[in-house]
């Protein structure tokens, strides 16, 4: 890895040239978050040449007529590229159940609270989770002792399901958090991510291409600095 950095011209012709090489050893999409690793390995920080643009952002706006964004139907997390004329759907594999099940398009129950009712419980503890942090991590503190925090919930034992075994049902879960949420004082609101649809910045320009279908979006260009001055706004 070198310090010098990365230029844009650089980013559209490593990230065209990984996506394709990707597909072509191993008939797979490239992980959006193994290609964000993988720059900033190979030449450095690759953000300060997008800012203020996310990479997702960067790659809808600027590779839309070469690489295509795909997501997976229910780990919203879980993006990856293929080039552009490629079919690929995500499949289950054996054994994966679904991730925090939506309420509406663009919303999830956040990963840190799924995380509180599908992670074992650690032994000799109690889990809870405080209502008023707001990233909403679950803590596991052990019996007998005082050191959570007076808006710290408990969360039952009962509750708890270990997300990789057979007894993990998504659907239940979903349902125990909402109604835990309910009696312990967290709003529902406070529940789900809102994630705008198609990744791109949250401004009035990008609004417009919420309608557009994927074939539509790839026949858009915009030169890179226009993009830059519509991000900043």
């Amino acid at each position: 890895m070198t310090d010098a950095g990365w230029t844009v011209d650089q980013l559209l012709i490593e990230i065209e040239k990984a996506t394709t090489e990707q597909w072509s050893k191993h008939q797979r999409p490239l992980l959006l978050s193994e290609l964000g690793m993988d720059l900033t390995k190979k030449q450095g920080d690759y953000r300060p040449a997008i800012a203020p643009l996310k990479l997702r952002q960067f790659i809808a706006t600027q590779l839309s007529n070469k690489v295509v964004i795909i997501t997976h139907p229910r780990q919203l997390q879980k993006i990856a590229l293929i080039p552009a004329g490629e079919d690929f759907s995500f499949e289950p594999v054996g054994g994966e159940k679904a991730g925090p099940l939506l309420r509406e398009a663009g919303e999830r129950i956040k990963a840190s609270i799924w995380a509180a009712f599908v992670k074992p419980l650690a032994p000799n503890c109690n889990r809870y989770l405080d209502v008023e942090d707001k990233a909403l991590r679950f803590q596991d503190i052990p019996n007998g002792s005082n050191s959570r925090s007076k808006s710290a919930r408990s969360i039952s034992s009962e509750l708890i399901v270990d997300g990789q075994s057979k007894e993990y049902n998504p659907e239940e879960v979903a349902g125990r958090i909402k109604t835990w949420a309910a009696e312990n004082g967290l709003l529902e609101e406070h529940l789900y991510n809102r994630e705008a649809s198609g990744g791109l910045p949250k401004n009035s320009f990008f609004d417009v291409f919420k309608g557009l279908s994927d074939s539509d979006l790839r026949r858009i260009e915009i030169p890179f600095d226009i993009v830059m001055k519509l991000a900043r706004q």
